[in-house]
């Protein structure tokens, strides 16, 4: 996503004279205004909603002297209408980043988390790290790596239904959890 370079003095001081005269009144609406862009962008799924929270004020700051404000449009309007394009920009570079699948890295990781041999340190580790993710969480790795090939795209559209979630979503939080894990069976490994 093409970034917006940081928020300039000048168009800060723009952007909350726009809010209000009083600082203390503007300075409360650009807190709102960011707490609602933050659940906005949280809610579609977007792993990183600060950031691309501030993006949007950050735009709409920058493009604030050349905006026609004499028609009266609401400040969340505005916001909204930049957080959306943000949102497909974010959407478009989280698609072009996603890896093909390799069948053998999943089989690899299905094959040990159901392995039987009690001395082997990975399935200790993984077993272990998998444990203190929680239970929703840990249910939802297990069901989104458990079935193979066909049956894994059915697989992963029930899941989207039964919890209610985007797949965009569902991968971002897939994604946050492997990270998560790959950390701790990292450090669980290494002190074995």
């Amino acid at each position: 996503m093409k970034r917006q370079s940081d928020l300039l003095p000048e168009n800060f001081n723009d952007l909350l004279s726009w809010f209000s005269d009083n600082r203390e009144t503007a300075g409360e609406k650009y807190e709102e205004i960011r707490n609602g862009l933050i659940r906005f962008f949280y809610f579609k799924g977007c792993s990183d909603a600060e950031d691309l929270a501030d993006e949007a004020i950050n735009r709409v700051a920058t493009k604030l002297p050349v905006l026609n404000l004499s028609t009266n449009t609401k400040p969340i309007n505005l916001f909204y209408g930049f957080a959306s394009k943000i949102y497909l920009e974010y959407f478009n570079r989280i698609k072009k980043q996603e890896v093909e699948f390799n069948p053998d890295i999943h089989h690899q990781f299905t094959a040990k988390e159901f392995s039987s041999d009690p001395e082997d340190t990975d399935q200790k580790c993984l077993n272990e790290c998998l444990e203190k993710l929680g239970a929703d969480d840990k249910n939802l790795m297990i069901s989104y790596f458990c079935s193979e090939k066909a049956e894994k795209i059915e697989n992963r559209r029930k899941l989207s239904e039964k919890l209610q979630m985007n797949m965009g979503a569902i991968h971002t939080k897939i994604h946050r959890l492997k990270k998560i894990l790959r950390k701790c069976i990292e450090k669980c490994a290494a002190e074995n």
